[in-house]
């Protein structure tokens, strides 16, 4: 939740997407979105590479600056620094801000959309918008190379596979990325608590429903949009398009660490 003067509002992700539908075509839906759903409960929070993306494509993120001018939003963290800021509170998950920066109306006097554009263009922004491009070829790379290291024993994967499959690829990620931490973790004779990793266990959930039980071929729009979820964890509400709002309902029936998350779909707008 997030404080606006005296009232509180859920965080909601808007995935790019949806949020691309409302800045090109500003339909029925981006009105209903503007007038009633997201004045009243929630405040969009969008992907700061979401954002940069936007950037690349021909005004479409000058269409954003004019249309999100007048609405408070929330700019979310990195998967990466939300990762490193999941292992520096290991186990203290409560910890966690999942905001990069809030953006205001000019007239509540905060952070505006000026301060946003300045950091599109500086060199911070440029910086994570050109390693954002490494990391997407690189996990790509990974999740082609692993698609056959985990075959079901049966004609569809149980529910005891799914899970041993995001435990495994967790385990496995904290073994190469911090192999010192993970060292410690196994010398104290512990299991690692991958429920202090909402952020990857939401990323390899979707990783799994996509490519493994879902037999997609890995693409690298899908792993943009595995990534941009990976803030779902600590938020109320995602606004997400029909593939993704399905791997969440199947994530539900898993795990109850998104138990709380309301899923919203384009049509749930037009109620």
């Amino acid at each position: 939740m997030i404080n606006i003067g005296n009232n509180s509002y859920k965080l909601c992700c808007i995935d790019t997407n949806v949020l691309s539908e409302m800045v090109h075509n500003r339909n029925d839906e981006f009105k209903y979105f503007l007038q009633n759903f997201m004045p009243s409960k929630y405040v969009p929070c969008i992907s700061s590479f979401t954002i940069l993306e936007l950037n690349k494509a021909d005004r479409a993120f000058e269409k954003f600056t004019n249309i999100f001018d007048i609405i408070p939003f929330c700019i979310l963290k990195t998967p990466n620094d939300l990762y490193l800021e999941e292992l520096s509170n290991y186990k203290s998950t409560n910890k966690i801000n999942p905001i990069m920066m809030s953006i205001t109306p000019p007239s509540l006097n905060g952070p505006s959309m000026i301060n946003l554009i300045d950091w599109v263009n500086s060199d911070e922004g440029k910086a994570i918008d050109a390693k954002f491009e490494t990391v997407k070829k690189n996990r790509l790379d990974e999740i082609i190379k692993l698609k056959e290291n985990f075959p079901s024993k049966s004609e569809s994967y149980t529910k005891k596979e799914t899970i041993e499959f995001v435990n495994k690829t967790i385990n496995e990620n904290l073994m190469k990325l911090e192999p010192i931490f993970y060292k410690k973790i196994i010398n104290s004779k512990q299991a690692l608590d991958i429920h202090s990793f909402p952020s990857l266990k939401v990323q390899m959930y979707s990783i799994f429903y996509r490519f493994y039980d879902g037999k997609r071929t890995p693409s690298l729009n899908d792993i943009f949009d595995i990534m941009i979820m990976s803030s779902t964890p600590y938020m109320e509400a995602v606004l997400t398009e029909n593939f993704q709002a399905e791997v969440f309902k199947k994530v539900k029936n898993k795990d109850d660490f998104l138990y709380n998350l309301e899923v919203l779909r384009l049509k749930d707008l037009r109620k």
